[in-house]
């Protein structure tokens, strides 16, 4: 279990400034029990090849849900460009950015499965894109990369939904979904729904489980530019 050594008094009669070590999980500090918490998960398309192989992405999918509420939010990318909303009306591309990073900015602690190595630099890419202003300077948790060190078994978010029995497995998606979702077919649209959602809902779960397992880091915060 990863800790934290603090010291506290041994008992109420000790003499003054005496004090005892006591070990606490390291993953309870910073975060307050009244902080927004916000989980969220992207989908995205190729755009075009870049470099052995590596492609530009574009965002598809936008999922979100906060800690302690019932509802996980979409918006989805049609093929007029406009982003569909949960309640069925459309936005502009730079609209839907723009009310994303601000639900991202206004929380104090954001989650997700590897969102700091993907979702996150995808994120700002498609700002940098747009020339609009940049992310700010994030604080994170990460269940893929805060999870502790191992060989010889997969973190992905399939691999742990399984193996800490959570309430649903990840949706899956082979070749023909993914070419239906990333031509913005309406079967396809519909396919991503429910996989941003499901991803949205099983890192939930995951972070409490493995909160109460003591097997998370601190948050940590993630940074926008470099140094």
């Amino acid at each position: 279990m990863l800790t934290v050594r603090i010291h506290r008094s041994a008992n109420p009669r000790a003499t003054p400034g005496a004090k005892r070590a006591e070990l606490v999980p390291i993953a309870t500090r910073a975060i307050k029990r009244d902080s927004r918490i916000l989980g969220f998960d992207l989908e995205n398309r190729p755009l075009a090849y870049w470099y052995d192989g590596q492609t530009t992405s574009e965002i598809t999918a936008f999922g979100w849900k906060w800690v302690g509420e019932p509802e996980t939010h979409t918006m989805l990318l049609r093929h007029d460009t406009f982003f569909q909303c949960d309640d069925g009306t459309r936005i502009p591309d730079e609209s839907a950015y723009e009310r994303f990073v601000a639900e991202l900015s206004s929380a104090d602690l954001v989650f997700g499965h590897n969102i700091r190595r993907h979702d996150l630099p995808i994120l700002q890419a498609a700002l940098l894109r747009r020339k609009m202003p940049i992310l700010p300077i994030i604080m994170t948790t990460d269940t893929l990369s805060d999870y502790p060190k191992r060989s010889g078994m997969s973190a992905s978010l399939e691999n742990l939904a399984q193996l800490y029995e959570l309430s649903m497995p990840k949706k899956g998606m082979g070749q023909v979904a993914w070419e239906k979702a990333n031509r913005l077919q309406e079967d396809g649209i519909e396919i991503a729904r429910q996989r941003v959602v499901s991803d949205v809902i099983l890192q939930e779960e995951l972070r409490d489980k493995l909160l109460s397992l003591s097997l998370l880091k601190a948050p940590s915060r993630w940074k926008p530019t470099k140094g």
